[in-house]
Protein backbone atom coordinates (compact mmCIF):
# COMPACT_ATOMS: atom_id res chain seq x y z
CA UNK A 1 0.00 0.00 0.00
CA UNK A 2 1.68 3.19 -0.86
CA UNK A 3 1.54 5.73 1.62
CA UNK A 4 2.20 9.92 1.08
CA UNK A 5 4.76 11.90 3.18
CA UNK A 6 3.87 15.98 3.59
CA UNK A 7 6.42 19.15 3.74
CA UNK A 8 5.88 22.69 3.38
CA UNK A 9 8.55 25.63 2.37
CA UNK A 10 7.28 29.14 2.44
CA UNK A 11 8.64 32.24 0.25
CA UNK A 12 7.52 36.15 0.50
CA UNK A 13 7.23 38.84 -1.57
CA UNK A 14 10.44 40.08 -0.52
CA UNK A 15 12.18 36.68 -1.91
CA UNK A 16 12.94 35.39 1.16
CA UNK A 17 11.71 31.54 1.62
CA UNK A 18 12.50 29.04 4.53
CA UNK A 19 11.88 25.13 5.24
CA UNK A 20 8.47 25.05 7.69
CA UNK A 21 8.72 22.75 10.50
CA UNK A 22 12.33 22.67 9.91
CA UNK A 23 12.14 20.40 6.64
CA UNK A 24 10.39 17.63 8.79
CA UNK A 25 7.54 15.67 7.00
CA UNK A 26 4.00 14.83 8.38
CA UNK A 27 2.10 12.23 7.17
CA UNK A 28 -1.16 14.32 7.75
CA UNK A 29 -1.39 17.31 4.91
CA UNK A 30 -3.89 18.75 7.59
CA UNK A 31 -1.18 18.39 9.87
CA UNK A 32 1.65 20.45 7.75
CA UNK A 33 -0.68 22.85 6.94
CA UNK A 34 -1.61 23.40 10.54
CA UNK A 35 2.26 23.45 11.28
CA UNK A 36 2.47 26.40 8.59
CA UNK A 37 -0.23 28.34 9.48
CA UNK A 38 1.28 28.48 13.33
CA UNK A 39 4.98 28.91 12.20
CA UNK A 40 4.63 31.45 9.29
CA UNK A 41 2.87 35.08 9.79
CA UNK A 42 0.98 37.37 6.96
CA UNK A 43 2.18 37.46 3.62
CA UNK A 44 3.80 34.42 3.59
CA UNK A 45 3.21 31.72 0.63
CA UNK A 46 3.40 28.22 1.54
CA UNK A 47 4.52 25.37 -0.81
CA UNK A 48 2.82 22.15 -0.19
CA UNK A 49 4.76 19.09 -1.07
CA UNK A 50 3.88 15.62 -1.47
CA UNK A 51 6.27 12.48 -1.62
CA UNK A 52 4.87 9.31 -2.59
CA UNK A 53 6.43 6.25 -1.26
CA UNK A 54 5.74 2.83 -2.32
CA UNK A 55 4.60 -0.04 -0.18
CA UNK A 56 7.76 -0.60 1.20
CA UNK A 57 7.65 2.97 3.39
CA UNK A 58 11.18 4.03 1.24
CA UNK A 59 11.26 3.67 -2.84
CA UNK A 60 10.00 7.45 -3.50
CA UNK A 61 7.63 6.92 -7.07
CA UNK A 62 8.75 9.20 -9.86
CA UNK A 63 7.61 12.37 -10.16
CA UNK A 64 8.13 12.83 -6.38
CA UNK A 65 8.08 15.50 -4.26
CA UNK A 66 5.44 17.44 -6.33
CA UNK A 67 3.69 20.55 -5.22
CA UNK A 68 0.36 19.84 -4.69
CA UNK A 69 -0.95 23.04 -3.02
CA UNK A 70 -0.08 26.60 -2.17
CA UNK A 71 -1.80 29.76 -0.45
CA UNK A 72 -1.11 32.75 1.22
CA UNK A 73 -1.52 33.22 4.66
CA UNK A 74 -3.16 36.49 5.24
Amino acid sequence: MAKNLYYAWASNGQGASTDVNNGDKETSLNEIKRIARAEMGSGWKIHIMRISLDGDGQSVFAGSPDEIETFTIR
